[in-house]
Protein backbone atom coordinates (compact mmCIF):
# COMPACT_ATOMS: atom_id res chain seq x y z
CA UNK A 1 0.00 0.00 0.00
CA UNK A 2 1.23 3.48 -0.91
CA UNK A 3 0.80 5.96 1.94
CA UNK A 4 -1.25 9.10 1.46
CA UNK A 5 1.75 11.27 2.20
CA UNK A 6 3.93 9.53 -0.40
CA UNK A 7 1.12 9.87 -2.92
CA UNK A 8 0.93 13.60 -2.22
CA UNK A 9 4.68 13.83 -2.77
CA UNK A 10 4.22 12.13 -6.16
CA UNK A 11 1.57 14.72 -7.05
CA UNK A 12 3.90 17.51 -5.90
CA UNK A 13 6.67 16.18 -8.14
CA UNK A 14 4.25 15.99 -11.08
CA UNK A 15 3.14 19.56 -10.42
CA UNK A 16 6.75 20.78 -10.30
CA UNK A 17 7.48 19.03 -13.60
CA UNK A 18 4.47 20.61 -15.30
CA UNK A 19 5.33 24.07 -13.94
CA UNK A 20 8.93 23.75 -15.14
CA UNK A 21 7.75 22.72 -18.61
CA UNK A 22 5.42 25.73 -18.73
CA UNK A 23 8.37 28.13 -18.61
CA UNK A 24 9.98 26.26 -21.53
CA UNK A 25 6.79 26.67 -23.56
CA UNK A 26 6.76 30.39 -22.81
CA UNK A 27 10.39 30.78 -23.85
CA UNK A 28 9.85 28.91 -27.16
CA UNK A 29 6.73 30.94 -27.84
CA UNK A 30 8.51 34.22 -27.11
CA UNK A 31 11.36 33.31 -29.49
CA UNK A 32 8.93 32.53 -32.31
CA UNK A 33 7.03 35.75 -31.63
CA UNK A 34 10.28 37.75 -31.79
CA UNK A 35 11.03 36.11 -35.11
CA UNK A 36 7.63 37.15 -36.47
CA UNK A 37 8.14 40.70 -35.17
CA UNK A 38 11.51 40.90 -36.91
CA UNK A 39 10.04 39.65 -40.20
CA UNK A 40 7.32 42.29 -40.04
CA UNK A 41 9.86 45.06 -39.53
CA UNK A 42 12.07 43.71 -42.33
CA UNK A 43 9.06 43.75 -44.66
CA UNK A 44 8.45 47.38 -43.74
CA UNK A 45 12.07 48.27 -44.58
CA UNK A 46 12.03 46.42 -47.90
CA UNK A 47 8.89 48.29 -48.92
CA UNK A 48 10.61 51.55 -48.03
CA UNK A 49 13.63 50.67 -50.20
CA UNK A 50 11.37 49.61 -53.07
CA UNK A 51 9.42 52.88 -52.87
CA UNK A 52 12.65 54.87 -53.10
CA UNK A 53 13.52 53.08 -56.36
CA UNK A 54 10.18 52.97 -58.16
CA UNK A 55 8.21 56.07 -57.05
CA UNK A 56 8.86 59.71 -57.84
CA UNK A 57 10.52 61.79 -55.19
CA UNK A 58 7.36 63.22 -53.69
CA UNK A 59 5.53 59.88 -53.50
CA UNK A 60 8.64 58.11 -52.24
CA UNK A 61 9.22 60.69 -49.55
CA UNK A 62 5.58 60.58 -48.45
CA UNK A 63 5.43 56.78 -48.27
CA UNK A 64 8.89 56.51 -46.75
CA UNK A 65 7.94 59.04 -44.09
CA UNK A 66 4.78 57.11 -43.25
CA UNK A 67 6.65 53.82 -43.07
CA UNK A 68 9.45 55.31 -40.96
CA UNK A 69 7.01 56.83 -38.48
CA UNK A 70 5.10 53.55 -38.33
CA UNK A 71 8.28 51.58 -37.75
CA UNK A 72 9.51 53.96 -35.05
CA UNK A 73 6.12 53.86 -33.35
CA UNK A 74 6.02 50.06 -33.56
CA UNK A 75 9.55 49.78 -32.18
CA UNK A 76 8.61 51.99 -29.25
CA UNK A 77 5.53 49.90 -28.54
CA UNK A 78 7.58 46.71 -28.72
CA UNK A 79 10.10 48.19 -26.28
CA UNK A 80 7.22 49.09 -23.96
CA UNK A 81 5.97 45.54 -24.34
CA UNK A 82 9.35 44.14 -23.32
CA UNK A 83 9.33 46.28 -20.18
CA UNK A 84 5.78 45.22 -19.29
CA UNK A 85 6.68 41.59 -19.96
CA UNK A 86 9.71 41.89 -17.70
CA UNK A 87 7.53 43.30 -14.92
CA UNK A 88 5.14 40.37 -15.29
CA UNK A 89 8.02 37.89 -15.23
CA UNK A 90 9.40 39.53 -12.08
CA UNK A 91 5.97 39.24 -10.44
CA UNK A 92 5.71 35.60 -11.50
CA UNK A 93 9.17 34.90 -10.08
CA UNK A 94 8.10 36.51 -6.79
CA UNK A 95 4.94 34.40 -6.63
CA UNK A 96 6.84 31.19 -7.44
CA UNK A 97 9.30 31.98 -4.63
CA UNK A 98 6.36 32.56 -2.32
CA UNK A 99 4.87 29.22 -3.37
CA UNK A 100 8.14 27.46 -2.58
CA UNK A 101 8.13 29.02 0.88
CA UNK A 102 4.51 28.03 1.45
CA UNK A 103 5.11 24.48 0.21
CA UNK A 104 8.01 24.11 2.66
CA UNK A 105 5.81 25.54 5.42
CA UNK A 106 3.04 23.11 4.48
CA UNK A 107 5.45 20.18 4.69
CA UNK A 108 6.49 21.28 8.18
CA UNK A 109 2.86 21.69 9.24
CA UNK A 110 2.06 18.25 7.90
CA UNK A 111 4.80 16.83 10.12
CA UNK A 112 3.00 18.45 13.05
CA UNK A 113 -0.32 16.98 11.87
CA UNK A 114 1.17 13.49 11.59
CA UNK A 115 2.75 13.78 15.04
CA UNK A 116 -0.59 14.88 16.55
CA UNK A 117 -2.46 12.12 14.70
CA UNK A 118 -0.02 9.48 15.94
CA UNK A 119 -0.29 10.77 19.51
CA UNK A 120 -4.08 10.69 19.30
CA UNK A 121 -4.06 7.15 17.87
CA UNK A 122 -1.82 5.95 20.70
CA UNK A 123 -4.05 7.60 23.30
CA UNK A 124 -7.23 6.12 21.80
CA UNK A 125 -5.62 2.69 21.43
CA UNK A 126 -4.73 2.64 25.14
CA UNK A 127 -8.32 3.53 26.09
CA UNK A 128 -9.79 0.95 23.72
CA UNK A 129 -7.48 -1.78 25.03
CA UNK A 130 -8.51 -0.97 28.59
CA UNK A 131 -12.20 -1.02 27.66
CA UNK A 132 -11.76 -4.28 25.78
CA UNK A 133 -10.45 -5.83 28.99
CA UNK A 134 -13.31 -4.40 31.13
CA UNK A 135 -15.98 -7.06 31.70
CA UNK A 136 -18.63 -4.47 32.51
CA UNK A 137 -17.96 -2.63 29.25
CA UNK A 138 -17.97 -5.85 27.27
CA UNK A 139 -21.33 -6.76 28.82
CA UNK A 140 -22.75 -3.39 27.80
CA UNK A 141 -21.31 -3.84 24.31
CA UNK A 142 -23.07 -7.22 24.07
CA UNK A 143 -26.37 -5.65 25.19
CA UNK A 144 -26.00 -2.88 22.63
CA UNK A 145 -25.23 -5.35 19.83
CA UNK A 146 -28.18 -7.54 20.77
CA UNK A 147 -30.52 -4.53 20.90
CA UNK A 148 -29.15 -3.28 17.59
CA UNK A 149 -29.73 -6.69 16.00
CA UNK A 150 -33.33 -6.77 17.23
CA UNK A 151 -33.94 -3.26 15.93
CA UNK A 152 -32.47 -4.04 12.52
CA UNK A 153 -34.55 -7.23 12.27
CA UNK A 154 -37.72 -5.34 13.18
CA UNK A 155 -36.95 -2.63 10.62
CA UNK A 156 -36.37 -5.23 7.90
CA UNK A 157 -39.68 -6.93 8.72
CA UNK A 158 -41.44 -3.56 8.64
CA UNK A 159 -39.95 -2.69 5.26
CA UNK A 160 -41.01 -6.07 3.88
CA UNK A 161 -44.55 -5.65 5.24
CA UNK A 162 -44.77 -2.17 3.70
CA UNK A 163 -43.64 -3.58 0.37
CA UNK A 164 -46.24 -6.38 0.67
CA UNK A 165 -48.84 -3.73 1.42
CA UNK A 166 -48.05 -1.99 -1.85
CA UNK A 167 -48.11 -5.18 -3.93
CA UNK A 168 -51.09 -6.94 -2.33
CA UNK A 169 -53.10 -3.78 -1.87
CA UNK A 170 -52.84 -2.82 -5.53
CA UNK A 171 -55.76 -5.04 -6.75
CA UNK A 172 -58.06 -3.54 -4.12
CA UNK A 173 -57.04 0.01 -4.95
CA UNK A 174 -57.46 -0.55 -8.68
CA UNK A 175 -61.07 -1.67 -8.15
CA UNK A 176 -63.04 1.60 -8.59
CA UNK A 177 -66.04 0.40 -6.52
CA UNK A 178 -63.89 -0.80 -3.64
CA UNK A 179 -61.79 2.37 -3.75
CA UNK A 180 -64.96 4.49 -3.76
CA UNK A 181 -66.39 2.81 -0.66
CA UNK A 182 -63.02 2.71 1.11
CA UNK A 183 -62.54 6.40 0.48
CA UNK A 184 -65.95 7.16 2.04
CA UNK A 185 -65.09 5.02 5.09
CA UNK A 186 -67.95 2.64 4.38
CA UNK A 187 -68.37 0.04 7.11
CA UNK A 188 -66.46 2.11 9.68
CA UNK A 189 -67.68 4.44 12.46
CA UNK A 190 -66.46 7.38 10.37
CA UNK A 191 -69.00 6.67 7.57
CA UNK A 192 -71.61 9.41 7.19
CA UNK A 193 -74.39 9.40 4.58
CA UNK A 194 -78.12 9.95 4.16
CA UNK A 195 -80.75 7.22 3.69
CA UNK A 196 -80.63 7.13 -0.11
CA UNK A 197 -76.80 7.29 -0.23
CA UNK A 198 -76.57 4.49 2.35
CA UNK A 199 -78.95 2.36 0.28
CA UNK A 200 -76.96 2.97 -2.92
CA UNK A 201 -73.62 2.38 -1.16
CA UNK A 202 -74.98 -0.87 0.27
CA UNK A 203 -75.90 -1.99 -3.22
CA UNK A 204 -72.40 -1.12 -4.45
CA UNK A 205 -70.88 -3.01 -1.50
CA UNK A 206 -72.85 -6.15 -2.41
CA UNK A 207 -71.79 -5.90 -6.04
CA UNK A 208 -68.05 -5.69 -5.24
CA UNK A 209 -68.27 -7.95 -2.15
CA UNK A 210 -66.87 -5.16 -0.05
CA UNK A 211 -67.72 -6.65 3.37
CA UNK A 212 -65.66 -9.79 2.76
CA UNK A 213 -62.72 -7.88 1.17
CA UNK A 214 -62.49 -5.01 3.64
CA UNK A 215 -60.99 -6.97 6.61
CA UNK A 216 -58.18 -8.36 4.44
CA UNK A 217 -57.43 -4.90 3.04
CA UNK A 218 -57.55 -3.42 6.53
CA UNK A 219 -55.01 -5.94 7.81
CA UNK A 220 -52.70 -5.17 4.88
CA UNK A 221 -52.42 -1.64 6.25
CA UNK A 222 -52.63 -2.51 9.92
CA UNK A 223 -49.76 -5.03 9.98
CA UNK A 224 -47.11 -2.55 8.68
CA UNK A 225 -48.42 0.11 11.05
CA UNK A 226 -48.09 -2.16 14.08
CA UNK A 227 -44.70 -3.41 12.91
CA UNK A 228 -43.54 0.19 12.44
CA UNK A 229 -44.63 1.00 16.01
CA UNK A 230 -42.72 -2.05 17.26
CA UNK A 231 -39.64 -1.17 15.18
CA UNK A 232 -39.70 2.37 16.54
CA UNK A 233 -39.91 1.08 20.10
CA UNK A 234 -37.05 -1.41 19.77
CA UNK A 235 -34.98 1.17 17.88
CA UNK A 236 -35.43 3.55 20.81
CA UNK A 237 -34.25 0.78 23.15
CA UNK A 238 -31.24 0.08 20.91
CA UNK A 239 -30.36 3.79 20.78
CA UNK A 240 -30.51 3.88 24.57
CA UNK A 241 -28.15 0.91 24.89
CA UNK A 242 -25.70 2.37 22.35
CA UNK A 243 -25.90 5.72 24.12
CA UNK A 244 -24.94 4.02 27.41
CA UNK A 245 -22.03 2.39 25.60
CA UNK A 246 -20.97 5.73 24.11
CA UNK A 247 -21.15 7.47 27.49
CA UNK A 248 -19.00 4.70 29.01
CA UNK A 249 -16.41 5.24 26.26
CA UNK A 250 -16.59 9.02 26.63
CA UNK A 251 -15.87 8.85 30.37
CA UNK A 252 -12.86 6.61 29.72
CA UNK A 253 -11.64 8.80 26.84
CA UNK A 254 -12.00 12.00 28.88
CA UNK A 255 -10.06 10.50 31.76
CA UNK A 256 -7.23 9.50 29.40
CA UNK A 257 -6.99 12.92 27.73
CA UNK A 258 -8.41 11.92 24.33
CA UNK A 259 -10.35 15.23 23.87
CA UNK A 260 -7.13 17.23 24.38
CA UNK A 261 -5.31 15.04 21.83
CA UNK A 262 -8.20 15.48 19.39
CA UNK A 263 -8.12 19.25 19.88
CA UNK A 264 -4.37 19.29 19.25
CA UNK A 265 -4.90 17.42 15.99
CA UNK A 266 -7.76 19.74 15.00
CA UNK A 267 -5.57 22.79 15.66
CA UNK A 268 -2.72 21.32 13.62
CA UNK A 269 -5.07 20.50 10.75
CA UNK A 270 -6.58 23.99 10.88
CA UNK A 271 -3.10 25.54 10.58
CA UNK A 272 -2.37 23.23 7.66
CA UNK A 273 -5.69 24.21 6.03
CA UNK A 274 -4.84 27.90 6.37
CA UNK A 275 -1.53 27.26 4.66
CA UNK A 276 -3.34 25.37 1.88
CA UNK A 277 -5.66 28.35 1.45
CA UNK A 278 -2.63 30.62 1.06
CA UNK A 279 -1.17 28.22 -1.50
CA UNK A 280 -4.46 28.23 -3.42
CA UNK A 281 -4.64 32.03 -3.40
CA UNK A 282 -1.02 32.34 -4.55
CA UNK A 283 -1.61 29.84 -7.35
CA UNK A 284 -4.63 31.84 -8.53
CA UNK A 285 -2.57 35.05 -8.55
CA UNK A 286 0.28 33.30 -10.35
CA UNK A 287 -2.10 31.95 -12.98
CA UNK A 288 -3.34 35.48 -13.74
CA UNK A 289 0.24 36.67 -14.22
CA UNK A 290 1.17 33.62 -16.29
CA UNK A 291 -1.80 34.26 -18.56
CA UNK A 292 -0.45 37.79 -19.08
CA UNK A 293 3.00 36.38 -19.85
CA UNK A 294 1.40 33.93 -22.25
CA UNK A 295 -0.32 36.76 -24.10
CA UNK A 296 3.00 38.61 -24.36
CA UNK A 297 4.77 35.48 -25.55
CA UNK A 298 2.13 34.74 -28.18
CA UNK A 299 1.84 38.35 -29.38
CA UNK A 300 -1.77 38.64 -28.21
CA UNK A 301 -1.12 41.66 -25.99
CA UNK A 302 -2.27 45.26 -26.54
CA UNK A 303 1.26 46.51 -27.30
CA UNK A 304 1.73 44.07 -30.19
CA UNK A 305 -1.77 44.72 -31.50
CA UNK A 306 -1.19 48.48 -31.61
CA UNK A 307 2.23 48.04 -33.28
CA UNK A 308 0.65 45.90 -36.01
CA UNK A 309 -2.09 48.46 -36.52
CA UNK A 310 0.54 51.19 -36.99
CA UNK A 311 2.43 49.16 -39.61
CA UNK A 312 -0.75 48.11 -41.40
CA UNK A 313 -2.02 51.70 -41.53
CA UNK A 314 1.26 52.96 -43.04
CA UNK A 315 0.69 51.24 -46.38
CA UNK A 316 -2.30 49.72 -48.05
CA UNK A 317 -2.44 46.47 -49.96
CA UNK A 318 -3.10 48.47 -53.11
CA UNK A 319 0.10 50.48 -52.69
CA UNK A 320 2.12 47.36 -52.05
CA UNK A 321 0.77 45.64 -55.16
CA UNK A 322 1.47 48.75 -57.26
CA UNK A 323 5.09 48.80 -56.12
CA UNK A 324 5.68 45.11 -56.92
CA UNK A 325 3.93 45.39 -60.30
CA UNK A 326 6.07 48.36 -61.25
CA UNK A 327 9.21 46.54 -60.21
CA UNK A 328 8.45 43.42 -62.26
CA UNK A 329 7.29 45.33 -65.34
CA UNK A 330 10.40 47.47 -65.74
CA UNK A 331 13.99 46.48 -66.29
CA UNK A 332 16.39 46.66 -63.38
CA UNK A 333 18.08 44.05 -61.24
CA UNK A 334 18.03 45.98 -57.99
CA UNK A 335 14.28 46.37 -57.67
CA UNK A 336 13.68 42.80 -58.91
CA UNK A 337 15.93 41.55 -56.13
CA UNK A 338 13.95 43.57 -53.60
CA UNK A 339 10.67 42.12 -54.84
CA UNK A 340 12.04 38.56 -54.66
CA UNK A 341 13.32 39.24 -51.16
CA UNK A 342 9.93 40.65 -50.22
CA UNK A 343 8.17 37.56 -51.60
CA UNK A 344 10.54 35.20 -49.77
CA UNK A 345 10.14 37.17 -46.57
CA UNK A 346 6.33 37.03 -46.74
CA UNK A 347 6.44 33.29 -47.30
CA UNK A 348 8.76 32.92 -44.34
CA UNK A 349 6.49 35.09 -42.22
CA UNK A 350 3.48 32.97 -43.23
CA UNK A 351 5.31 29.82 -42.06
CA UNK A 352 6.44 31.58 -38.88
CA UNK A 353 2.86 32.62 -38.08
CA UNK A 354 1.67 29.02 -38.51
CA UNK A 355 4.45 27.82 -36.21
CA UNK A 356 3.57 30.54 -33.72
CA UNK A 357 -0.08 29.47 -33.75
CA UNK A 358 0.87 25.81 -33.24
CA UNK A 359 3.09 26.71 -30.29
CA UNK A 360 0.31 28.89 -28.91
CA UNK A 361 -2.10 25.93 -28.98
CA UNK A 362 0.52 23.69 -27.36
CA UNK A 363 1.01 26.23 -24.58
CA UNK A 364 -2.77 26.43 -24.03
CA UNK A 365 -2.93 22.64 -23.72
CA UNK A 366 -0.07 22.71 -21.24
CA UNK A 367 -1.80 25.47 -19.23
CA UNK A 368 -4.88 23.21 -19.02
CA UNK A 369 -2.69 20.35 -17.76
CA UNK A 370 -1.21 22.66 -15.10
CA UNK A 371 -4.71 23.65 -13.94
CA UNK A 372 -5.73 19.98 -13.82
CA UNK A 373 -2.78 18.86 -11.69
CA UNK A 374 -3.27 21.80 -9.32
CA UNK A 375 -6.97 21.01 -8.98
CA UNK A 376 -6.15 17.33 -8.48
CA UNK A 377 -3.73 18.11 -5.66
CA UNK A 378 -6.18 20.58 -4.12
CA UNK A 379 -8.96 17.96 -4.00
CA UNK A 380 -6.50 15.38 -2.65
CA UNK A 381 -5.61 17.62 0.29
CA UNK A 382 -9.18 18.75 0.97
CA UNK A 383 -10.26 15.14 1.25
CA UNK A 384 -7.33 14.59 3.65
CA UNK A 385 -6.06 11.73 1.52
CA UNK A 386 -2.64 12.57 2.97
CA UNK A 387 -3.96 11.67 6.43
CA UNK A 388 -1.73 9.42 8.56
CA UNK A 389 -4.36 6.67 8.28
CA UNK A 390 -4.89 7.08 4.54
CA UNK A 391 -3.26 4.87 1.94
CA UNK A 392 -3.71 3.60 -1.61
CA UNK A 393 -4.20 -0.08 -2.16
CA UNK A 394 -2.07 -0.54 -5.29
CA UNK A 395 0.73 2.01 -5.32
CA UNK A 396 1.97 0.89 -8.75
CA UNK A 397 -1.37 1.71 -10.34
CA UNK A 398 -1.43 5.16 -8.71
CA UNK A 399 2.10 5.94 -9.86
CA UNK A 400 1.29 4.64 -13.35
CA UNK A 401 -1.76 6.88 -13.84
CA UNK A 402 0.19 9.92 -12.67
CA UNK A 403 2.88 9.09 -15.24
CA UNK A 404 0.21 8.63 -17.92
CA UNK A 405 -1.22 12.02 -17.04
CA UNK A 406 2.18 13.64 -17.43
CA UNK A 407 2.52 12.01 -20.87
CA UNK A 408 -0.84 13.49 -21.83
CA UNK A 409 -2.45 10.07 -22.28
CA UNK A 410 -5.22 10.58 -19.69
CA UNK A 411 -6.99 13.48 -18.01
CA UNK A 412 -6.78 14.68 -14.42
CA UNK A 413 -10.33 13.38 -13.94
CA UNK A 414 -9.16 9.84 -14.74
CA UNK A 415 -6.37 10.18 -12.18
CA UNK A 416 -8.84 11.35 -9.55
CA UNK A 417 -11.20 8.43 -10.27
CA UNK A 418 -8.30 6.03 -9.77
CA UNK A 419 -7.30 7.69 -6.51
CA UNK A 420 -10.86 7.45 -5.20
CA UNK A 421 -11.08 3.74 -6.06
CA UNK A 422 -7.69 2.93 -4.59
CA UNK A 423 -7.96 4.97 -1.39
CA UNK A 424 -8.32 3.05 1.88
CA UNK A 425 -8.02 3.89 5.58
CA UNK A 426 -5.77 1.71 7.68
CA UNK A 427 -5.40 1.18 11.42
CA UNK A 428 -2.72 3.24 13.12
CA UNK A 429 -1.33 2.41 16.54
CA UNK A 430 -4.08 -0.14 17.17
CA UNK A 431 -6.81 2.52 17.45
CA UNK A 432 -10.07 1.86 15.63
CA UNK A 433 -12.55 4.69 14.96
CA UNK A 434 -15.33 2.09 14.68
CA UNK A 435 -14.50 0.63 18.07
CA UNK A 436 -17.55 0.00 20.28
CA UNK A 437 -20.33 2.52 19.64
CA UNK A 438 -18.51 3.82 16.56
CA UNK A 439 -19.33 0.59 14.73
CA UNK A 440 -23.11 0.81 14.91
CA UNK A 441 -24.89 1.81 11.70
CA UNK A 442 -27.31 4.19 13.33
CA UNK A 443 -24.68 5.30 15.82
CA UNK A 444 -22.46 6.72 13.11
CA UNK A 445 -19.79 8.74 14.89
CA UNK A 446 -21.45 8.86 18.29
CA UNK A 447 -18.33 7.32 19.85
CA UNK A 448 -15.52 9.56 21.11
CA UNK A 449 -13.03 8.27 18.52
CA UNK A 450 -11.37 10.22 15.75
CA UNK A 451 -12.50 9.53 12.19
CA UNK A 452 -10.31 10.76 9.34
CA UNK A 453 -12.31 12.81 6.90
CA UNK A 454 -12.41 15.95 4.80
CA UNK A 455 -11.14 19.37 5.76
CA UNK A 456 -14.69 20.73 5.34
CA UNK A 457 -13.44 22.93 2.48
CA UNK A 458 -15.17 21.36 -0.50
CA UNK A 459 -14.03 17.73 -0.37
CA UNK A 460 -15.87 14.53 0.42
CA UNK A 461 -15.21 11.15 2.00
CA UNK A 462 -15.57 7.85 0.25
CA UNK A 463 -18.42 5.72 1.62
CA UNK A 464 -17.38 2.93 3.91
CA UNK A 465 -17.58 -0.49 2.31
CA UNK A 466 -18.64 -3.68 4.07
CA UNK A 467 -15.96 -5.67 5.85
CA UNK A 468 -15.26 -8.30 8.44
CA UNK A 469 -16.29 -8.07 12.08
CA UNK A 470 -13.40 -7.52 14.47
CA UNK A 471 -13.13 -7.36 18.25
CA UNK A 472 -13.37 -3.58 18.22
CA UNK A 473 -16.27 -3.20 15.79
CA UNK A 474 -16.44 -3.21 12.00
CA UNK A 475 -13.41 -2.86 9.78
CA UNK A 476 -13.63 -2.38 6.05
CA UNK A 477 -11.37 -4.12 3.60
CA UNK A 478 -7.99 -2.45 3.59
CA UNK A 479 -8.90 -0.15 6.47
CA UNK A 480 -12.08 0.69 8.32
Amino acid sequence: MLSGRDTLKALNRALTEVRTSASVFDADLARERSRVDGLRLRENRLLRSLAALRLDDLEAQALSGDLTRAENGALQLLEDRELAEERSRAQAHSHRAELETLEAQRESLHETVDTAAAALAECEAAVQQALDADEGYRAQLALAREAEGIAEHAERKTEQAEEDRKVKGEPYEKDPLFSYLSGRGYGTPEYRAGFLARWLDGWVARVCRYESARPAYFMLGEIPRRLREHATAVRYQAEAQVQKLSEWETRAADAAGVPAAQAALADAEAAQDRCDDEIDATEVALHAIEESIGRFAAGNDDYTRRALELLAAAYSKQETERLTTMAWSTPGDEDDALVRALSDLREERHDALEELEEQRRARDRHAEKLSEIEDLRRRFKRNRYDDLRSGFRDGKIVQAVIAEFLRGAISGGRVWDTLRRQQRYQDVGGAWPDFGSGGFKRGGRRGPWHWPGTSGRGGFRLPRSGGSRSRGGFRTGGGF
